[in-house]
C-alpha cells in the first residue's frame, strides 16, 4: 500500500509538472553595422521571453541577393536556456552585391517548437552610389528657381490689399415727355369769292363861291396903296400909280 501511495504521487506531480509547462516565447532583432560601401555586419540578438526550461536554440542569418534565400553557414546552436537568457551571434557580409537579410531562430523545449524572424535589412556592399546625370544637374536648379518664384508670386498675393468691387452705377433712366395730343384740324372754311368793287361815283361839282362884293368907301376916310403907298381916291379899284388891285 505504501509503494502504491507513492507511484500515485509520483504520477500527480509529474502530470502537474506538465500542465504547468510552456512552449518557448522569443523576440529576436537584426541591426547592421556598414562604414561607406564597406562590408556589412549584422548582429542579431535574440530573448526568451517564456519557456519550460530546458530549452534549446538554432539562431540563423537567411540572405537573399536576388538568386534566392540562401542560409549563411555561421549558424549558431545554443541549448539549456531558460527565460530571460539572450543569445548574440554576428555575421559578416564581404562580398559584392545587393542583399536583403533576416535572421531566423527556432526554439525547443519539453512541451514545444517556436519559431520568430526579424525585421528585413536592404543594403548593398561594394557598390557606389550613382550619381546623378548631367541632365539631372541642369533640372534640379530650375525646379527650384521655379518653386521659389511660384512662392514668392503666392506670397506678394497673398500680402496684396483685397481689391475693392467695382460697383457699377446705371446712368438714371430719363423718361421722354409724352408729346402733347395733336390738335384737330380746324374745318375747312368755305371759299369766298371777292366782290366787284362798288362803282365810282363822282362826287358833284361844288358850286362856285359868288365874288365879293367890294364894300362901299367910307366918305371922309383917307385911303393909301398897300403896294406902293400912294394915296388913292376914293371909290377907286387899282392904284392910280402902281396898278395894284385894291382889296375891299
Amino acid at each position: 500500500m505504501l509503494t502504491l501511495s507513492i507511484q500515485v504521487q509520483a504520477v500527480f506531480a509529474a502530470s502537474s509538472s506538465l500542465a504547468q509547462a510552456q512552449a518557448p516565447q522569443m523576440r529576436l532583432y537584426l541591426r547592421k553595422t556598414q562604414t561607406g560601401t564597406g562590408p556589412a555586419t549584422l548582429e542579431a540578438q535574440l530573448i526568451i521571453a517564456n519557456g519550460t526550461a530546458p530549452i534549446t536554440v538554432h539562431l540563423e542569418l537567411l540572405i537573399n541577393p536576388g538568386t534566392g534565400a540562401k542560409v549563411h553557414p555561421a549558424a549558431l546552436d545554443k541549448s539549456d536556456l531558460r527565460s530571460g537568457d539572450e543569445v548574440w551571434n554576428t555575421w559578416v557580409i564581404s562580398e559584392k552585391g545587393e542583399y536583403t537579410a533576416w535572421a531566423h531562430a527556432v526554439a525547443t523545449n519539453a512541451v514545444g517548437r517556436a519559431e520568430v524572424d526579424s525585421e528585413r535589412l536592404t543594403f548593398k556592399v561594394g557598390i557606389e552610389e550613382s550619381t546623378p546625370t548631367p541632365i539631372a544637374y541642369i533640372l534640379i536648379p530650375v525646379v527650384v528657381v521655379v518653386v521659389v518664384v511660384v512662392g514668392l508670386v503666392v506670397l506678394r498675393r497673398s500680402r496684396r490689399k483685397p481689391e475693392k468691387p467695382t460697383v457699377v452705377v446705371a446712368p438714371p433712366t430719363v423718361e421722354k415727355p409724352t408729346p402733347p395730343p395733336a390738335k384737330p384740324a380746324p374745318p375747312p372754311q368755305p371759299i369766298v369769292q371777292p366782290q366787284p368793287p362798288p362803282p365810282v361815283v363822282p362826287p358833284p361839282p361844288t358850286p362856285a363861291a359868288p365874288a365879293p362884293t367890294p364894300a362901299a368907301p367910307t366918305p371922309g376916310v383917307a385911303r393909301f396903296c398897300p403896294s406902293c403907298g400912294g394915296r388913292l381916291p376914293s371909290g377907286t379899284m387899282f392904284c392910280p400909280n402902281c396898278g395894284a388891285r385894291i382889296e375891299g
